[in-house]
C-alpha cells in the first residue's frame, strides 16, 4: 500500500500497531459499517439492573480516529440516553485492544459475573423495563 494511504497513515501515527495485518483492519472496517447500520435504528430500552459500559484503561485510539470528543462525561452520555444508572467498568487496553487477549478475558469475566448477579431477578419474572 503506497505511503499516504489511510492504513499507512494510521500505522505511522500509531493509531493502530504497525504489525496489524491489513486483513484484520479490513474486517474491523466491515464490522464498523455493520455497527453503524444497526445503531441507526436502535432505540435503547431500560433494563432490570444497571447497564454496564466497558471503557478502555488507555485513552486514545478511537478518539484519534473519530476526531474530537463530543462530551466530557465519563460515560459519554449513556446514563442520560438510557435514563438509568450506567456502571463503568475499566478494561485493559485501548478502544481496539481491550477486545483482545487479556482485555477479552476481562470482558468475558465481567459479563459472566453481571449475568450471574442479575439472572435470579430475571428468572423470577423480572423483565426488561420499557
Amino acid at each position: 500500500e503506497p505511503f499516504g494511504t489511510p492504513l499507512n497513515d494510521a500505522r505511522r501515527h500509531r493509531i493502530i500497531p504497525a504489525e496489524t495485518p491489513e486483513s484484520f483492519i479490513r474486517r474491523l472496517v466491515e464490522v464498523g459499517k455493520a455497527n453503524v447500520l444497526s445503531i441507526q435504528s436502535y432505540t435503547p430500552r431500560r433494563i432490570a439492573g444497571p447497564a454496564i459500559m466497558f471503557v478502555p484503561s488507555l485513552q486514545g485510539g478511537l478518539a484519534d480516529v473519530s476526531g474530537p470528543e463530543v462530551t466530557t462525561e465519563a460515560d459519554n452520555g449513556w446514563s442520560a440516553e438510557l435514563g438509568q444508572k450506567t456502571v463503568l467498568h475499566e478494561v485493559s487496553g485501548d478502544h481496539f485492544t481491550m477486545m483482545l487477549q487479556d482485555g477479552a478475558g476481562e470482558l468475558a469475566a465481567e459479563v459472566a459475573r453481571h449475568i450471574a448477579q442479575h439472572a435470579p431477578a430475571m428468572a423470577h419474572g423480572g423483565q426488561p423495563i420499557g
